[in-house]
């Protein structure tokens, strides 16, 4: 991502390793050292009592020095608000950068934020979005009123927010399985289900019933999302297993066999999905093969045990896979 004309090397240094884009480098390395030694020679103190009259590229490096010093997020939370609000978009810009990093737990900073998803630039959404994310329940009311914004921009940057809040955002579920099933626009439908997937059991659960009623092109998102929810969809797919809905069994065998090596937990249930004809069968056996050596031992055992269903079964996933016949 190329260096923005309006930003200067405050804010540019600001967004140093933040975000998931390459971040803007200033067009010249020899001023670079001044900004650092600007927020170095001066305290905490100092910094958070620096006022609005200061130029604009100091009042941007006022906002990054906070964002490295300040310990006690609370504290800096008046002048994070008055920089969230300043007329100079580079000042803006590296306030939210600076609150997404010191996290306050502060509603207000989160209106500001969900105000930024409006902005025409790109970067200063990106980042917005990033930083509400982060500051946990303080921002629940705000998001959830955003999920209803008639903007298509504001209303995916809401529920891709909700990704970051995990648990804390539980409270939004059926918002974001509501917009999963029925908002207008697609990039929002595929976008709900990966942040259910990380708010836990109740999120989970609506992956679940989004993967009940959709169609095989809901089902395959909805699997994909979950794929990216890690260990607290292991057992949930394991339970999963056993419905009498092949197609839904089958998927999530599919999603453990995704999760590879996090997938052992679920052991128990996949070996018993190995006698359920079909894909189920296929993608448990691709499950347990990816979840590596415990696997490999129990499926041994199983191919010298006396179930000569399981045993056959055993021996052929052995036989045919990447898995060594003798677990080293």
């Amino acid at each position: 991502m190329s260096r923005r004309p309006w930003m200067p090397l405050a804010a540019a240094l600001a967004l140093a390793g933040c975000g998931d884009e390459t971040p803007p480098m200033p067009t010249s390395t020899k001023t670079m050292p001044t900004v650092v030694e600007q927020y170095e020679r001066r305290s905490l103190t100092t910094w958070r009592s620096l006022g609005a009259d200061i130029p604009a590229e100091e009042r941007a490096a006022q906002a990054w020095a906070l964002s490295v010093l300040e310990k006690d997020p609370l504290q800096s939370i008046d002048v994070l608000l008055r920089l969230l609000g300043d007329d100079d978009p580079s000042v803006q810009l590296a306030a939210i950068v600076a609150t997404g990093r010191l996290m306050p737990p502060s509603q207000a900073a989160a209106e500001r934020l969900v105000g930024f998803l409006k902005s025409p630039q790109e970067p200063v959404r990106r980042h917005a979005r990033l930083a509400v994310g982060k500051l946990g329940a303080s921002a629940l009311p705000v998001l959830q009123k955003a999920l209803e914004d008639d903007s298509v921009r504001v209303r995916w940057a809401a529920v891709s927010a909700f990704a970051d809040m995990g648990q804390a955002g539980s409270p939004a579920v059926t918002a974001l399985a509501a917009l999963a099933s029925k908002d207008p626009n697609a990039s929002i439908r595929r976008q709900a289900p990966f942040s259910l997937a990380r708010m836990g059991e109740a999120g989970i659960s609506a992956c679940v019933d989004l993967m009940r009623a959709g169609d095989t092109v809901v089902r395959s998102e909805v699997s994909a999302a979950l794929a990216q929810g890690g260990a607290a969809v292991v057992h949930p797919m394991g339970d999963l297993l056993s419905d009498k809905d092949e197609d839904l069994a089958a998927r999530a065998a599919g999603v453990l066999f995704d999760l590879g090596k996090a997938a052992e937990p679920a052991m128990d249930a996949l070996l018993q999905a190995l006698r359920r004809p079909g894909p189920v069968r296929f993608n448990a056996a691709e499950a347990l093969l990816a979840i590596g050596t415990p696997a490999f031992e129990r499926l041994q055992a199983l191919a010298e045990g006396d179930d000569e269903d399981l045993a056959g079964i055993a021996r052929y996933i052995l036989d045919g896979g990447a898995a060594p016949k003798t677990p080293k």
